[in-house]
């Protein structure tokens, strides 16, 4: 039976200024050796309030691109990338990791 191990939430705070702007992109990357060689890797990003504003306004994120790759000396890493999709600036956000092992 597969064993599912969650991790989170990771929280990134932008710049209060100008944030995460829409169609703008910004990326996590764990290793070498982050222990996901031959795990399945599943992240979802989740927007938070907006701290510097009183009326919220609806923000949207993706998660683009999940990539991962070994380096000559066989060190491995994985890139987690996430995209503002909305039209909104999003100031904070947070993401989750699901790791399944075979």
């Amino acid at each position: 039976m597969a064993q599912v191990f969650h991790f989170g939430p990771y929280v990134w705070f932008g710049p209060l200024e100008t944030g995460l702007p829409p169609g703008a992109q910004h990326s996590w990357s764990w290793g070498p050796n982050p222990g996901f060689a031959r795990s399945g890797l599943l992240a979802t990003a989740h927007p938070e309030d907006n701290p510097i504003v009183v009326a919220q306004v609806e923000r949207r994120l993706a998660v683009t691109m999940i990539q991962s790759h070994r380096t000559p000396s066989s060190d491995h890493f994985v890139h987690v990338f996430v995209r503002n999709v909305g039209s909104a600036t999003v100031n904070r956000y947070s993401l989750w990791l699901t790791v399944i092992n075979p």
